[in-house]
This record gives structure tokens, C-alpha cells and sequence, in this order.
């Protein structure tokens, strides 16, 4: 690529003088005045020539109509100099380009690729534009598409790079603005929002995706809205929204099933099918992710089935079915060998690995992972690196080898860091500290509780403010200090309800419990764990499973003490405490 003089964009409604295409066995030839429509089949190429001056100021555009496609460029000397396909930004209905002032003189070959497995034939539209030479407009526009093209490469590598993203595209806004472009500007606002979210900064992320989703309604670009608001799902699902989340997913829904975007209607389905799993609301799960499996099997998307058993798979794990769960995943881990995707094979191997550490098969459990970590660190995904660690960690813990599960949290934890992902870094920091309170280094455990909480607070993730302030008030009461213990527990309590958790609403109701206990207050304590256990039922009714963890650990403990008259239960804490 030559830098300022060669960029790669999409380009959405822009007059220009087309080209004609004489279609025939092998190449064709492009000459600027018609344009050509054509069919394509996934994987089948397409080329075309064209003869360009040294100076010259040419712009391809590509139309995809039905199906992703990818456009290349290659120079008189055949040296491939771009091939453009924007990572998150190609879109169904939009125009995909190549612009340049022409480096030498000669026959340019264009190639056209269908790229999306998920369709087997569709249509696109091929024009180009060509001009003597860059006019001050054109030569503002492809520093500004050099810029997004940068831009774009460097969101590939996640948080590590996501800082130069915001810098790229903070150059490049004030150009589109300027040029009267709401559909560049649409895709810089895009990529500042994924940046945001790669840093864990859903708050700004949200800013940014609901102004990119304006300018999509400006332009009247149902794709783009769609893709917008599916990106507001993931980031108000991120901090425990669950309302919006809902909204903005059932939007996007809404929008694939009026453009007739099949692949994109799945992806939604498995969407909402998470955010309900989240709720406790299994049947409204499996019927979203049921009708996400039977679309994409209906257009033979490999990956996306693989994906939607993966998610099945975890449903059914939820529900204390492990046979099923496994018999899902295990179908999800084929389909990802099948079509050599490795990230979903890292997925559905993390899931195995997941249902085995439930059925206390350890040693399974510490293989998948080990599998997973090993894909993910050949695929350089640092982030899913980092959680596979967390989860080998937790592995060691529960097979009591602290030290060993210390280890793997700190790796975790430099990850997290490197890639400047605050959320995931928070997780490592709650992870320490629960291994340090299994080591009774109750000051230790607080040290990292402490600065978990205050990454959860920084990037408003609710769900894990409110689990690390319950850790806190644990941490508090075994140190024999249960009044401030409540304090803690109360903001916990508060934020499950914000959030309509259920579960975890009814596990700071038993902690309460236990803290009114630990002061003498026996009839409050019975209150809140009769409470907790009616939530606590209701729950395991509507998901048809067993009572969430949390309670069950301190409900054969507690009842006991609780129906002791209130003398027998203070010279049982006397007891405890010796």
C-alpha cells in the first residue's frame, strides 16, 4: 500500500462516471462511461482490467447486493497492492471500494472474490471512476480513508492498539463532517465505539455507537442501524442493562428480518437467547436459540451453527443436563474442526472443559483447557488466552492447589493488563483475592477485592461491582467484624435487584442473613434466609435446576442455627469462634 497516495474504503452513495465491463472467458476490460452487473458463487473470482496513467486519480466501487465480496487490486508489475475487505465494517446492500492516484503507467488488474460461506450465489454492481488527476476534495478524502484503513488494521489486535484507533479516527471525523459524508462518518464513530469497548469503556463505547446509529437513520442505512444496535446490545448487556440490551437486539432483529438477512437474523436469536439465559428465562433461551440453529442450517452457515450448539450447550449445563451439554458442545467442536475455525473450536473446548469442572472431573476439565489455551495462543487471541487461564485457575483452586491457581490468575492478570482490557483485569483481581481468602490471608483477600471494585466502579460494570462488594462483606465477617460486613452485603443486595437478578439477589439475602446472625439478631436473620429461600425456590423452578451455589453453601448451615432458641445460637458462635 502507498502511503497518502493508495487507500482502501467503502464508499456509499457517491455520483461518479462508471465503467463499462466487456464480459467474456478469463478477464474482462473496464472503460470508464457503463457500469457491470454480474453473479458470483462463494469462492469464485472474478477479474478485470483497466489501463491507468501515472497521476491519475481512479476509484472502484463494488456494490454487493446479496453477498459479501472481496475487492484486489494489483499493479502492472503484478504486485498485489491491497485487498480490501474491512474487518466489522463490509456490510449487505453497501459499496466496497478502492481508491489511488495511480504510482506508474500501465494495465491495473481488479479482482472480485465472494467471501461469505454463509451465501452461495449473489449479485454485485461494479463501476470505477477515473480523472486526469486528484482534486484538494479527493486528495482530503483518501487521507481520511487511509486513515480509517489504518484504523481498521490496528483494531485487529484489540485493546492493545485501540488508543491509536480513537487517535486515527479523531483525524478523520472532522473530515467527513466537513465533506458532508454521514456514512464515513457513520463507520470512523463505529470503530472509536469498538475501541472503547476493547478498553473496556462501555459508557463512551455506548456515546459513540448511538451517534453512529444516527447517522445510519440520517442516510436511512437499515444495515448500518442494525449493526449499530447490535453493538448497544453487547455494551448494555456488558454492564448488566439488561432492558436495553433487550431493546436494542430486538431492534436489530426487527431490521434483518425486513432486509431479508438471514445470517444476520441468527446472530440476533442467539443474541437475545443470551441475555435471557442470563435472566433465568430457559425456555424463552432455548426457543431464541432453536430458531437460531434451524436458520442456520437452512442457509448451510457452518459457523453460525456451531456457534448457536455452543450456546445451547451452556443452557443445558445451566439446567444440570451435562450428558446434553456435553453432547452439544462436543457436535459444536466438530463443525469448528470442520471449517477450521479456531476460534469457536477454542470455544467449544473452554464449554467441555466447563461442564466437566461441574461434574468435578478435574483432570478433564484442566485437558479441554489446556487444548483451548494452546489454539488461543496460536491464534494470538490474548483476551480468550486470559480467560482460559482464569478458568484453569479456578480448576486448581477447587482441587486445593491454591498456589498453582495463583499462578495462573497473575498470567491472566498481565494480560489483561497488556491489552488494557479494565473489565477482564477487575475479574483477575476478584480471582486473586478469592484465592487468598481459601489461603485465610484475609488482608490480602481485601487488598484485591478493593482494587477489583475499583475497576468495576471505573467502568460501570454493575454485575461485577455488586459480586465483589458481597466478597468484600465475606472477607469482613470472618475477620469478626459483621458490621460493616451488612454495609457491604446492602450495596451488594441493591445492585441485584437493580439488576433483576434473581440469583443473586437471594445469595446477598443469605449472607445478610448470616451477618445479622453474627450480631445477635436472630429474627432478622430468619427473615432474610426465609426470603432468600423463596427466591431461591423460585429460581430453581422456573429453570428447572438446582438452588444457585451461593445459597445451597449456606442453607443446611444456617436453618440449624436459626431455629435455635436465641441463647443455644449465641454460645454456638462462642463455639465457631473457638
Amino acid at each position: 500500500m502507498f502511503t497518502q497516495r493508495l487507500s482502501a474504503c467503502f464508499l456509499l452513495g457517491l455520483s461518479a462516471v462508471a465503467a463499462q465491463a466487456q464480459v467474456g472467458p478469463g478477464s474482462a476490460t473496464l472503460l470508464p462511461g457503463q457500469s457491470v452487473e454480474r453473479t458470483i458463487a462463494n469462492g469464485e473470482t472474478h477479474t478485470y482490467q483497466i489501463s491507468l496513467a501515472a497521476g491519475q486519480f481512479a476509484r472502484f466501487r463494488l456494490e454487493q447486493r446479496t453477498i459479501d465480496s472481496v475487492l484486489i487490486l494489483t499493479a502492472p508489475d503484478g504486485k498485489k497492492l491491497v485487498e480490501m475487505n474491512l474487518t466489522g465494517l463490509t456490510r449487505l446492500g453497501e459499496q466496497e471500494s478502492l481508491s489511488l492516484e495511480t504510482p506508474i503507467t500501465g494495465g491495473y488488474r481488479l479482482t472480485v472474490r465472494g467471501a461469505e460461506a454463509a451465501v452461495l450465489r449473489g449479485s454485485y454492481r461494479l463501476e470505477a471512476t477515473v480523472r486526469a488527476e486528484a482534486t484538494a476534495q479527493d486528495r482530503q478524502r483518501l487521507k481520511a480513508e487511509t486513515l480509517l484503513v489504518e484504523a481498521n488494521e490496528l483494531s485487529k489486535q484489540e485493546g492493545r492498539t485501540a488508543q491509536q484507533v480513537i487517535e486515527k479516527m479523531q483525524q478523520a471525523l472532522p473530515v467527513w463532517r466537513e465533506l458532508g459524508e454521514p456514512h464515513w462518518t457513520a463507520y470512523a464513530l463505529s470503530l472509536v465505539g469498538t475501541a472503547y469497548f476493547d478498553l473496556s469503556q462501555f459508557g463512551k463505547a455506548i456515546e459513540h455507537f448511538e451517534q453512529a446509529l444516527a447517522s445510519w437513520r440520517e442516510v436511512k442505512d437499515r444495515a448500518g442501524e442494525g449493526h449499530a444496535l447490535n453493538y448497544l446490545g453487547r455494551a448494555f448487556s456488558t454492564l448488566g442493562r439488561t432492558e436495553k440490551a433487550l431493546e436494542s437486539y430486538e431492534q436489530a432483529l426487527a431490521i434483518w428480518r425486513e432486509v431479508k438477512y438471514r445470517r444476520n437474523e441468527a446472530v440476533s436469536l442467539n443474541n437475545l437467547g443470551s441475555v435471557y439465559s442470563g435472566l433465568g428465562r430457559t425456555e424463552k433461551t432455548i426457543e431464541y436459540y432453536e430458531q437460531a440453529l434451524a436458520i442456520a442450517r437452512e442457509i448451510k452457515d457452518r459457523a453460525e451453527e456451531g456457534r448457536t450448539l455452543n450456546n445451547l450447550g451452556i443452557v443445558y449445563r445451566n439446567l444440570g443436563r451435562n450428558e446434553e451439554a456435553v453432547e452439544y458442545s462436543e457436535q459444536a467442536l466438530a463443525i469448528a474442526r470442520e471449517v477450521k475455525n479456531q476460534a469457536h473450536e477454542a470455544t467449544a473446548l473452554n464449554n467441555l472443559g466447563i461442564v466437566y469442572t461441574v461434574l468435578s472431573r478435574y483432570e478433564k476439565a484442566i485437558e479441554y483447557y489446556e487444548q483451548a489455551l494452546a489454539i488461543s495462543r496460536e491464534v494470538k487471541n490474548r483476551i480468550g488466552e486470559g480467560y482460559l487461564l482464569i478458568n484453569l485457575g479456578r480448576v486448581y483452586s477447587w482441587l486445593g492447589r491454591t498456589e498453582k491457581a495463583i499462578e495462573y490468575y497473575e498470567q491472566a492478570l498481565a494480560i489483561y493488563r497488556e491489552v488494557k482490557n479494565r473489565a477482564n483485569e477487575g475479574s483477575a483481581l476478584l480471582n486473586l483475592g478469592n484465592a487468598y481468602s481459601d489461603l485465610g490471608r484475609t488482608e490480602k483477600t481485601i487488598e484485591y477485592y478493593e482494587r477489583a471494585l475499583a475497576i468495576y466502579r471505573e467502568v460501570k460494570n454493575r454485575i461485577g461491582e455488586g459480586d465483589t462488594l458481597n466478597n468484600l462483606g465475606d472477607a469482613l465477617r470472618s475477620l469478626g467484624r459483621p458490621d460493616e460486613a451488612v454495609k457491604y452485603h446492602e450495596q451488594g443486595l441493591l445492585i441485584a435487584r437493580e439488576l433483576k437478578s434473581q440469583t443473586r439477589e437471594a445469595g446477598a439475602l443469605t449472607e445478610l442473613a448470616t451477618d445479622e446472625r453474627d450480631r445477635g439478631n436472630l429474627g432478622r436473620a430468619r427473615t432474610l434466609i426465609e426470603e432468600s429461600l423463596g427466591i431461591a425456590e423460585s429460581v430453581r423452578a422456573v429453570r428447572q435446576s438446582r438452588i444457585p451455589r451461593r445459597v445451597s453453601r449456606h442453607r443446611s448451615k444456617l436453618l440449624p442455627i436459626l431455629h435455635r432458641p436465641a441463647d443455644a445460637t449465641a454460645q454456638g458462635r462462642a463455639n465457631e469462634r473457638s
